[in-house]
């Protein structure tokens, strides 16, 4: 009898090393197998947070490599149903891929991560707040008409991002963020990137900058790098929006230093971008207290 219980707690305390050792994984963004990729699935964010020493950004990453981690198995053909296991297997999406024909997973076939640089070394671009290529490029006017087109190109990503959140919230506090939070959010943008669009029109005297495909790429690049809301949590979808609105605090920031320096920020961009950063730190505080109070409800329970 005690050897029995002696190896069921032998078992338990593998079983927990093998969790903390995925978890590891999956902060590292390192692969995942069926089995770690199985275990992972079945953790939840409150879990991580009060069993594995996770905070909300580190539980949201472990969380949205998994969903990643279940796409590229059914992709590559990694993993196979054979437990008919739904709970596992509800987050693949229909099958667009085959084994003769899978993702690229090689270093030119995948996507940067947002901390690293582009590989072509002639661009002699980089990464700014996670988010934006930044072009150094000495050329005054070029200068402000690249910042001004990151910049609608960042106010239309969290548009439509913000409107996505807006249409699939879900849970007990539907009825508040439906309305109060992402409904608010996206049609302030809405309202705002009108405005931003003829102040850049304006000041760089080139209607190109309002090219909705130009507009729409630069819009794309940024949405890539965060996680679509339908397929994440509410409570991922509140802590991604407000990483979203911190990182365009901090664009509009480097912007308004860097346009400072070159001596081309106008006495009316100054006064735009600040109404801006005002109106953006009111959402960051909306987001701050949708994201508290759901911890505080997943502690409580």
């Amino acid at each position: 009898m005690n050897k029995q219980i002696k190896q069921g707690k032998h078992r338990l305390t593998e079983a927990k090393k093998d969790l903390e050792l995925a978890v590891s994984k999956a902060l590292c963004d390192a692969p995942l197998s069926a089995v770690e990729l199985k275990e992972l699935s079945a953790v939840t964010e409150a879990d991580l947070m009060l069993k594995h020493g996770c905070d909300i950004y580190m539980s949201n990453k472990v969380k949205m490599h998994v969903h990643r981690e279940l796409f590229r198995h059914r992709a590559q053909d990694l993993f196979i149903d054979r437990d008919n296991d739904s709970s596992y297997v509800s987050g693949y999406p229909e099958r667009p891929y085959t084994a003769t024909s899978p993702i690229s997973e090689s270093k030119q076939g995948r996507r940067p991560k947002l901390n690293e640089c582009p590989s072509d070394p002639a661009a002699e671009d980089k990464l700014v707040t996670g988010v934006l290529y930044q072009l150094q490029n000495n050329n005054a006017g070029e200068n402000l008409k690249l910042r001004l087109g990151q910049y609608i190109g960042m106010l239309r990503a969290m548009q439509l991002w913000f409107h996505g959140a807006h249409h699939v919230t879900r849970g007990t506090s539907f009825a508040g963020d439906h309305v109060n939070i992402f409904g608010r959010i996206y049609t302030d943008i809405e309202k705002e990137i009108d405005g931003a669009i003829e102040k850049a029109v304006g000041l760089t005297r080139d209607e190109g900058i309002a090219c909705p495909t130009y507009i729409t790429e630069l819009a794309l690049q940024v949405l890539r790098a965060y996680p679509s809301p339908p397929v994440i949590s509410e409570l991922t979808i509140a802590a991604t929006g407000l990483e979203i609105e911190n990182n365009y605090l901090s664009m509009i920031t480097e912007m308004f230093k860097t346009l400072e320096a070159s001596n081309e920020l106008s006495l009316g961009l100054n006064d735009f971008l600040a109404a801006s950063a005002n109106l953006h730190e009111s959402h960051v505080y909306l987001l701050q207290q949708r994201v508290k109070s759901e911890i505080g409800n997943a502690i409580g329970s």
